[in-house]
């Protein structure tokens, strides 16, 4: 008896935590709170609410973490240099399985810091270990397995740099930027409007990521915001589902200047001559979702270290510690 009284005394606060409720009245009674239209109808109104302020969240915070546009950034050697370095980007993205928006934060990365003044363009070797920089870096804020620094320089680069370079040049990039290592790019729009229209989600946005990513090196598409890139990428990917109402609903939703997005949208037609040969095998294939991949997509896993290392050494390329020694 005295033992049951200690019990209850024990669990007294754990008492107050429950309200007098007949029998399983909460299971009996739940079913009829899922069945009313009046339940669902203040669910949708207060999802739609949080929906429309993150949407305005990047919306007003698109701008902030862009390139610099400046005469610097239309230079022809900068934009030779851009171009290779971000194909050196998807060799190794499609080498490891990055996703796509690890690729896309590198080029925001690389982007930022070529037009700044801390870019030095008369080093030849300076892209390419900005690029492998900001790969680094874009990997360790996206991915849950990251590669050494050596093991990174995979894809043909054409400079081999020790690990502390590597690091040096991380820091450099990190206070040139601020910090700031998290912009909104176009998949924070695909993936905001995907949450709200979810009919076949996985295909659109696989379709989206993957024609985004076969245009992104043409420095011209850095005059538009992500939204209105985004937005002229969905409405491709829309028409080719056949879908204009939704086309309509971008405009509308992520309020963007239709002139913009048209003018975006013929520069997408352009960059994608064998868009239609990818759409149309996915479209006939019923058996998977996964047919319109590109070539930057993963042709094969994860190597091994010492292949990697095998594949480095029978290549005549030079190490470089280029803060404290010259190439040699």
């Amino acid at each position: 008896m005295a033992l049951e009284e200690e019990e209850e005394t024990q669990n007294a606060p754990f008492c107050m935590l429950f309200c007098e409720e007949e029998s399983c009245s909460v299971f009996e009674e739940d079913e009829s709170v899922v069945k009313s239209p009046s339940f669902h109808l203040g669910f949708l109104h207060h999802d739609m609410l949080w929906d429309d302020d993150e949407l305005l969240g990047l919306i007003s915070k698109q701008d902030e973490l862009k390139p610099c546009l400046s005469d610097k950034a239309l230079d022809e050697f900068l934009s030779l240099c851009r171009e290779n370095a971000l194909g050196w980007i998807f060799r190794v993205k499609g080498y490891y399985g990055f996703s796509s928006l690890t690729a896309l934060l590198a080029v925001n990365y690389f982007d930022r810091f070529i037009t700044s003044r801390k870019f030095q363009t008369d080093k030849p070797w300076m892209s390419q270990l900005t690029a492998v920089a900001c790969l680094s870096l874009a990997a360790k804020v996206e991915e849950i397995r990251v590669p050494l620094l050596l093991d990174l320089q995979v894809g043909e680069a054409r400079y081999v740099f020790e690990a502390k370079t590597i690091q040096r040049m991380e820091l450099l990039i990190l206070s040139t930027l601020q910090w700031r290592m998290h912009p909104v790019t176009p998949i924070s729009f695909f993936d905001h409007i995907i949450r709200r229209y979810s009919s076949n989600s996985r295909q659109f946005l696989s379709r989206c990521e993957s024609l985004l990513l076969s245009i992104v090196h043409d420095s011209r598409f850095l005059s538009y915001t992500p939204s209105v890139l985004a937005t002229a990428i969905m409405v491709s990917v829309a028409r080719d589902f056949k879908e204009a109402e939704y086309e309509s609903q971008l405009m509308t939703l992520l309020k963007v200047d239709p002139e913009k997005v048209n003018k975006c949208y013929e520069l997408v037609l352009d960059h994608n001559p064998s868009k239609k040969r990818v759409m149309h095998a996915s479209l006939s294939s019923d058996g998977s979702n996964e047919s319109w991949v590109v070539s930057s997509e993963p042709l094969y896993k994860r190597r091994r270290v010492h292949e990697q290392q095998m594949k480095l050494s029978s290549i005549n390329r030079m190490f470089l510690d280029v803060f404290t020694s010259s190439p040699r």
